[in-house]
């Protein structure tokens, strides 16, 4: 059975020997519970340390990994499970993880995050 990607070592600077899930339920990092919402050029995306991390996931399948967003959007809902805004807050991720797999897919990579006001990609495609 492949290894989730939860279950992956980050590439965090200083979180090297953790797994991803270790990195988000950890209290010196808010037990995963801060969402950064963006919006970018009328689109609203998740940013901020989930948003990189969906990406990442993004990247994880591009090399065989299964269901790493998934995963990760389930994880990101079960540590949010209270949260008012739990239903928009996985749109978000979703849209992020959509739009980061077309830029990629695009060739656009270099200019990820789809997130980032400041990132060079189209949204026009």
């Amino acid at each position: 059975m492949p290894e989730a990607f939860l279950e992956h070592l980050t590439d965090v600077p200083g979180w090297e020997a953790k797994t991803w899930a270790d990195f988000f339920i950890a209290h010196d990092v808010d037990g995963g519970k801060v969402t950064q919402k963006v919006n970018r050029k009328g689109k609203e995306f998740l940013g901020g340390r989930w948003g990189e991390v969906i990406e990442e996931g993004v990247k994880a399948e591009f090399r065989g990994v299964e269901n790493a967003c998934g995963d990760l959007i389930d994880f990101m809902a079960s540590i949010n499970s209270g949260a008012d805004d739990l239903a928009d807050l996985v749109k978000r991720a979703s849209k992020t993880e959509k739009k980061t797999r077309k830029w990629i897919e695009k060739g656009k990579a270099k200019r990820l995050p789809v997130w980032d006001p400041e990132s060079s990609g189209s949204d026009s495609d």
